[in-house]
């Protein structure tokens, strides 16, 4: 079985010890999207900018 590999990229946090994604073999998991604000780090109150943010 392929050994898990994290991955954690400058300016891409979570506040546990969770790592921003991870790789086994082929394939990619993401384990921060967040609609935070990243500048600010402020989640807005409304779905449509948590969204841009997460493609942000």
């Amino acid at each position: 079985m392929p050994q898990r590999v994290s991955i954690n990229p400058p300016g891409i946090s979570h506040e546990n010890p969770i790592p921003a994604a991870s790789r086994i073999g082929p394939f990619l998991a993401s384990g921060a999207l967040t609609g935070k604000d990243p500048e600010t780090g402020d989640l807005p109150s409304d779905l449509a900018a948590q969204v841009a943010n997460v493609f942000t």
